[in-house]
């Protein structure tokens, strides 16, 4: 601290009653523990939208796996289908050539 600045406050702590002193000492710890109550405040929030986010990314993927395992279960019912037809249709082809 510089020389000025000492002096400074040397003046202002002998014009300064005693009581002046203990309530600003007060009044800079409650702006600090005001401060730190309002970052943790803060830091707890962000955490929080974090959080939502990574559910909401979390509920986006389940819903696009479930849309791919029906898009996916459909396919299976339509090509068994068309397997089924295809083998009906040989069957048949085998049959009449069987017969004449």
């Amino acid at each position: 601290m510089s020389e000025a600045a000492a002096s400074f406050f040397e003046s202002i702590k002998d014009k300064m009653p005693k009581l002046a002193s203990v309530l600003l000492s007060a009044a800079f710890f409650g702006a600090t523990l005001l401060i730190n109550v309002t970052s943790k405040s803060a830091h707890f929030v962000d955490v929080q939208n974090q959080q939502e986010k990574r559910i909401s990314d979390l509920e986006a993927q389940v819903k696009n796996d479930l849309v791919t395992r029906r898009e996916m279960q459909e396919f299976k019912v339509d090509a068994t289908e068309r397997l089924n037809r295809i083998e009906d249709k040989l069957d048949r082809e085998l049959q009449y050539h069987r017969n004449h």
